[in-house]
């Protein structure tokens, strides 16, 4: 992905082959999804179709000149493919991290209750 209007720092591929995009965004997109899934659990299918529909919006701004106004940057559609791919990593983890807290914090209680 290449701004056409400046720098964009995160676009930085660290794997990018013809069926492979993996960049700093890949990073955004699983620690964003984190946060979703452990605040947010057991909602995967909407918050699946929230990043289709970004991600094909983020399509159409770059494959499609509107009113003369031409695409703000470019991306491929492996791309797209990989965010929503790091999108869902980033979710399941987030509902993982929260069922792991839950756990922890019971067995702490229960450890607690026995002690006294």
């Amino acid at each position: 992905m290449n701004f056409v209007a400046g720098y964009d720092p995160l676009d930085h591929g660290l794997i990018a082959t013809e069926y492979v995009s993996i960049d700093l965004w890949s990073f955004i997109h699983t620690f964003t999804f984190l946060g979703l899934g452990f605040l947010v659990p057991d909602q995967m299918g909407m918050f699946f179709m929230f990043g289709a529909l970004w991600e094909l919006l983020e399509f159409i701004a770059c494959n499609v000149n509107f009113m003369g106004v031409q695409a703000v940057w470019n991306e491929r559609f492996v791309n797209t493919v990989w965010d929503l791919w790091f999108n869902s990593i980033g979710y399941f983890l987030g509902e993982f991290l929260l069922a792991f807290w839950i756990q922890r914090k019971r067995r702490l209680r229960l450890e607690k209750e026995k002690s006294k």
